[in-house]
């Protein structure tokens, strides 16, 4: 090879982030129209709440079994606040207010394939994560109540016999649902444009808090922060969406089998909540930190296979190009784009330096919607625990 077969780095258009993503709208304008979106988010889940509120009286009103009337309420509040709120809103969102096209909104909100072991260790993880979900929730039922929170109550009623329909539609509501559609919006568009403006550790931090202070519940809000944050960190790492969904249904859906199992004594897991219950508050914790470290564990191979693959590219293109002695650069062979460079991790091998990165540094009124969005949901929020002082 000679110095006229090396191709050094130059931008190929096929490759370049789509028009609309970060090229067809200045980043300001994007930060503020997600903004706005999250603040109609915000808005939705609370008028819905509300209306719940209002129509679930009349429900139980009616002369339907109580399991029947519990899942009315179930379809009319899960469908249109998933669905609508979560999913076609933002889909409305990215088309008018950032002008992408399908294809466009799916690569902004993270739908790209992975490696086979991703989505396997993503089902353990989330599996292995209900008992640390589990653990977390009875130490922080343990905190609100010595502070006098008294709220809560039973789960939704269940027929005296199994009821397969009514089982398949607890799973959708509970883990499709949930687990598609607060991906979808959660680690889609509103975490990368929060990746856009800051670095990873405040990044994860605020998908943390916005993750647990969304789901308006006192009781939900501690361990739903801490898996905001996990799931936001695999989302960044592995650039794909799925694991996310993943754990997020596998989470669902488990706990979802789990009460069944209970009630209607399966083989399988039917005794758990007797076997917790039974156990001594010391073996316990015992056995929820033995589980934290399994669950901490899948997370850190999870990373460190994906951190061995990316190492391996990265050697092979070393392999597969040329140096150029002049200036002492690595000069690729082919054509990549500066994002397949910066995820290869080639930056100083080809630039000679690792770029900057560049953030986009919002203002107060960049912020603004978001903070609205903090507002309301951290009012909710607080009213739940308000709620179970004075009920």
């Amino acid at each position: 090879m000679n110095s006229n077969d090396i191709i050094l780095y130059k931008k190929n258009p096929k490759l370049l982030p789509l028009a609309g993503q970060n090229g067809g709208v200045s980043d300001q304008k994007r930060y503020r129209v997600i903004g706005v979106m999250m603040f109609c988010v915000a808005c939705s889940l609370l008028v819905m709440r509300i209306l719940i509120g209002l129509i679930a009286p009349l429900i139980l009103a009616t002369n339907l079994s109580p399991y029947a009337q519990d899942a009315i309420v179930d379809i009319l509040f899960s469908v249109p606040v998933q669905v609508g709120a979560l999913v076609l809103m933002p889909m409305l969102f990215y088309k008018f207010g950032l002008k992408m096209n399908f294809r466009q909104q799916m690569k902004f909100t993270n739908f790209k394939n992975t490696k086979w072991y991703n989505y396997l260790l993503s089902i353990l993880i989330g599996g292995v994560g209900l008992f640390v979900v589990i653990g977390v929730s009875a130490t922080w039922s343990l905190i609100i109540q010595v502070l006098g929170w008294s709220g809560g109550g039973g789960g939704s009623p269940m027929p005296e016999t199994f009821n397969f329909g009514l089982f398949a539609l607890n799973i959708v509501l509970i883990g499709v649902l949930p687990g598609f559609c607060e991906e979808f919006t959660m680690r889609g568009g509103f975490m990368n444009t929060m990746r856009g403006s800051f670095r990873f550790p405040v990044t994860i931090l605020l998908m943390g808090l916005a993750f647990g202070l969304f789901h308006q519940n006192i009781t939900q809000v501690f361990f739903t922060f801490l898996m905001g944050i996990l799931l936001a960190a695999i989302t960044i790492k592995l650039k794909t969406i799925w694991p996310a969904i993943i754990i997020h249904f596998i989470n669902n859906a488990f706990s979802t089998y789990l009460s069944y199992a209970t009630h209607y004594e399966w083989w399988f897991m039917g005794n758990f909540w007797s076997f917790i219950g039974g156990l001594n508050i010391f073996v316990f914790y015992i056995l929820f930190v033995i589980i934290c470290a399994v669950y901490f564990g899948l997370c850190a191979l999870l990373f460190m296979l994906n951190s061995t693959k990316r190492l391996e590219k990265k050697q092979q293109v070393l392999l597969d190009s040329g140096f150029d002695v002049t200036n002492k650069k690595v000069a690729l062979v082919g054509e990549y784009s500066n994002e397949e460079i910066k995820e290869i991790g080639l930056e100083k091998e080809v630039h000679g330096e690792v770029e900057k990165e560049k953030l986009y540094n919002p203002s107060l009124r960049d912020n603004a919607f978001y903070i609205g969005a903090i507002v309301i949901t951290g009012i909710t929020t607080i009213f739940t625990f308000v709620w179970g002082l004075v009920v």
